[in-house]
């Protein structure tokens, strides 16, 4: 959605099952809707993510890419897809389960400054900010190591974890309408997630301690 407001028909129609109504008179981003749909994906480990809204980086703006990447000669990793094939309706938990079992995942922290107000807007997340103008650089690696993820206390754990855009130094914060909204619905959803739980929101301090993780090999260190 180009902003917070168009949320809103977008929704209703959603739950009327009327999104082609919807889409009929927003062909951009009926575009943007048809290509995501339209992916494949394999392996969450072998996945580009970007922030697609923007966020500060000190007096400027930026958005941001994390990038799969081989562990060893640091190449840039596609996903061939092959995972979808399953018929395993869980095949993306399974796939990571497998992939995390014996071998780390890497990734690249690239940022997208922005570098023509003009044609890169704040307030919009749909226009994509061009590459050939502001290309994505590399500024930090992210190792994931080898472990078993899916025992009973890292379920929990991960249940009660609450994420927000927002846990950020002032000079790292969201950007823009959307991200504005986010604050307020993250906050409400984690309150009443937690709620249901009936588990108090806490800061985590560490991961939790089970005989189901292995330290594995060393992660591998950024440039």
């Amino acid at each position: 959605m180009r902003n917070a407001a168009d949320y809103v028909p977008f929704v209703a129609a959603e739950a009327r099952d009327r999104l082609d109504r919807f889409f009929a008179t927003r062909p951009h981003e009926a575009a943007i809707a048809a290509a995501t749909g339209a992916q494949v994906i394999g392996n969450v480990l072998d996945q580009s993510y970007f922030s697609m809204t923007a966020y500060r980086l000190g007096r400027g703006a930026v958005k941001y890419r994390v990038r799969p990447v081989a562990c060893d000669t640091r190449t840039p990793i596609a996903d061939d897809g092959r995972g979808a094939a399953s018929a395993d309706p869980n095949y993306l938990r399974a796939g990571l389960a497998a992939r995390l079992d014996t071998t780390p995942a890497c990734f690249d922290f690239m940022v997208q400054p922005r570098r023509v107000p003009a044609q890169m807007p704040v307030e919009d997340p749909t226009v994509r900010w061009s590459e050939t103008e502001a290309p994505f650089v590399t500024v930090a690696t992210i190792t994931i190591p080898p472990q078993r993820f899916d025992a009973a206390a890292e379920r929990s754990f991960c249940e009660n974890l609450s994420f927000s855009p927002w846990h950020s130094l002032p000079e790292h914060r969201p950007l823009g309408g959307i991200n504005r909204v986010r604050r307020a619905v993250y906050e409400t959803i984690s309150t009443l997630r937690h709620q249901l739980n009936r588990t108090p929101r806490s800061e985590p301090t560490a991961l939790p301690a089970s005989g189901h993780r292995r330290a594995g090999p060393p992660p591998t260190r950024g440039d």
